[in-house]
């Protein structure tokens, strides 16, 4: 997979990764950077715990949201909308309706869409580590082809909840190897990177819409969901609901 490079001569603490065309970054890569072009971003949102029989839990689907932005600036700009208190390090678990309302609404006029994959907290997926982090990796891979534009697209993926970044670089390098137009492959932080930040709403709503959760802060989710679209994984089917 990839270039011939495997796990084993990777660093396994790696936090963070930065790819262009599936292969390390060079100083002049950054130089010429631009920001022109479609972005697809990852987050996750709920415990990836395996979750007993009988134990009862208000979240028990684990979900990874994919959006595919096609402007980009406006979508970060959704986040002048966050209090100026703690902005950097805003999200939606610790947001009131008050302050979502505004915000989705202007996410409702941008250009972008999203899907996501979401899985029972007592699937087997989530029994071991090494389980989760088959599963991740998996879903991002699969959300990826899902939402290929077909174009090329960057790709920034939300600091994963599981020490996944090392098979997050294989698969980087494998996708463009097998075609994909993959320009920048970044896995990050949200702080104070706006556009994961503003995507932590999308996120954040469409976890509480696939765990039921019912708030005035959920019901906002309204607004949004005719961007949604709705797909199945090998992992088994994504129910509609």
């Amino acid at each position: 997979m990839g270039r011939n490079r495997s796990l084993a001569n990777i660093n396994a603490n790696k936090s963070t990764y930065t790819a262009y065309r599936g292969r390390e970054v060079n100083p002049k890569d950054r130089r010429y950077r631009t920001y022109n072009r479609p972005v697809m971003v990852f987050d996750e949102t709920g415990s990836m715990g395996y979750l007993k029989s009988g134990v009862q839990d208000d979240r028990p689907e684990f979900v990874i949201v994919s959006a595919i932005i096609l402007d980009r600036e406006s979508f970060a700009n959704v986040s002048s909308l966050f209090p100026k208190k703690n902005r950097a390090g805003f999200k939606y678990s610790n947001a009131t309706a008050k302050d979502v309302k505004p915000i989705v609404e202007k996410l409702s006029r941008i250009d972008f869409t999203f899907s996501e994959i979401h899985r029972s907290r007592r699937n087997e997926a989530f029994m071991s580590n090494k389980d989760r982090i088959e599963f991740y990796v998996q879903s991002i891979s699969e959300l990826m082809d899902f939402n290929d534009p077909h174009t090329p697209f960057d790709v920034l993926i939300d600091a994963p909840p599981v020490n996944a970044v090392p098979e997050l670089e294989l698969l980087c390098a494998e996708k463009f190897e097998n075609g994909m137009e993959l320009e920048w492959f970044e896995v990050k932080s949200s702080y104070g990177e706006k556009i994961l930040q503003v995507h932590d709403f999308v996120t954040g709503l469409t976890g509480d819409y696939i765990n039921g959760i019912e708030s005035d802060k959920s019901k906002t989710f309204d607004k949004i969901i005719e961007k949604r679209r709705f797909r199945a994984h090998r992992f088994g089917c994504d129910c509609e609901k």
